[in-house]
């Protein structure tokens, strides 16, 4: 699990999703990374 940014939200066929973005270490420095997530997968904190 990583902390990250919800951007947006989507309904899609099989629920909600989520858009977030995330950092993560790459071979060369931070490397930002931007997903859709099933809601049931999210968490606030």
């Amino acid at each position: 699990m990583w902390p990250g940014l919800l951007v947006e939200w989507q309904q899609g066929d099989g629920g909600w999703l989520g858009r977030v973005t995330y950092a993560l270490a790459g071979p060369h420095g931070p490397v930002l990374v931007e997903a859709w997530v099933p809601a049931a997968l999210l968490e606030q904190r």
